[in-house]
């Protein structure tokens, strides 16, 4: 992250940040509300452009113009607001824009069940795969936009305060998940407003 800035109008919500995040590492961003930390993500991520400075990640220099275009570098954000489609499955919102097809060319539901429940039983979440999204409480879906971002096995994830609304069982199998992500070489930029998780997962 270079001299990297954000002006809404006269007033810069983030100034001038320059960071370095690793392969391997738990980076926390902790601050009190408006410290710049939503900005800076949501330009990491792609949800955001910059007024000023540039991203950089192997042979890209420059600012993502999309959520799409940060993915495809393989920088993956779980943010407090989610992109899920609530009349769909906890499945089908998982496979959702990369879904498999069956012979016929149709989309492959039995596929992609099983996927998400290889894929939820490996994460070692409590959650259904069959579920329709729009009936369960929040941490539930906070934990679908987890496992969509895993799926994608991303280089970089940005974790915004994912504890928030999760069970302590759940939340003790967030903490398992990223440490085994931070073993595969995977950096992790983790905001919280809990002390106690500093000590638990920062590097």
């Amino acid at each position: 992250v270079n001299d990297l800035g954000k002006r809404y109008g006269s007033h810069w919500a983030l100034h001038s940040a320059n960071l370095a995040f690793f392969p391997g590492e738990v980076h926390i961003l902790f601050g009190e509300n408006g410290a710049g930390k939503s900005t800076l993500i949501s330009m990491l991520a792609g949800a955001a452009q910059p007024t000023q400075g540039t991203l950089s990640i192997d042979r890209f220099s420059g600012y993502f113009r999309s959520v799409n275009e940060a993915r495809e570098h393989g920088v993956w954000a779980v943010f407090q607001e989610f992109s899920l489609v609530p009349n769909l499955s906890v499945a089908d919102n998982i496979v959702l824009g990369d879904e498999a097809l069956n012979c016929c060319g149709l989309l492959d539901k039995v596929a992609a069940r099983a996927e998400a429940r290889a894929l939820i039983e490996r994460l070692g979440f409590d959650l259904d795969e069959k579920a329709v999204v729009g009936d369960l409480p929040r941490g539930k879906q906070q934990m679908v936009e987890i496992c969509k971002a895993v799926r994608a096995v991303p280089r970089v994830l940005i974790l915004d305060e994912p504890t928030a609304s999760l069970s302590t069982h759940d939340t003790a199998a967030l903490f398992d998940l990223l440490r085994r992500m931070k073993a595969q070489g995977t950096a992790i930029i983790y905001i919280t407003h809990r002390m106690e998780e500093i000590a638990q997962l920062g590097d």
